[in-house]
């Protein structure tokens, strides 16, 4: 979404996060996604309360094909939801919501990712907590390294 603002912070190798490594492991293997590569991995966890919420959206073009979550709590009324708009007005002809609790895995890509907008409608009550993981693209990850490097005016 192009009003997101959000930022990236380098930190400690998955390898320091041996629970963590695992679930994503155990995850990608139960669904046959092949084994975790640590190379430009991009690891998001996240916690939902009262309120929060991601809008729907299409993915952005900075990441491999496939995203993959697993969701750890969910005792709220909001799930991970799919919407395939028809036409230049959105209108949602087909709906998909997984069914989450503790342990659910998934996996997206192609259509489910860049075709059918998804997100999380706010919460109302209760707490969605989850973690997901892509990898980015090679070339914005030399996009970000010449960033970052680039002299900074101060």
């Amino acid at each position: 979404h192009d009003s997101w603002n959000a930022s990236t912070h380098e930190v400690a190798p998955l390898d320091d996060f041996p629970c963590l490594r695992n679930v994503l492991a155990a995850s990608m293997q139960n669904l046959g996604g092949g084994e975790l590569e640590p190379v430009r991995l991009n690891v998001i966890c996240s916690q939902y309360l009262a309120d929060d919420s991601i809008t729907m959206h299409t993915d952005k073009e900075w990441f491999e094909e496939n995203v993959f979550g697993c969701i750890l709590v969910n005792n709220s009324n909001r799930s991970l939801e799919f919407h395939e708009a028809c036409g230049g007005d959105c209108k949602t002809i087909s709906y998909y919501a997984i069914d989450e609790s503790p342990g659910t895995c998934f996996w997206q890509r192609g259509k489910a990712r860049f075709g059918w907008r998804h997100g999380i409608a706010p919460v109302t009550h209760g707490e969605r907590t989850s973690v997901t993981w892509r990898w980015f693209k090679p070339e914005v990850c030399l996009r970000k390294e010449s960033e970052v490097s680039s002299p900074v005016a101060t």
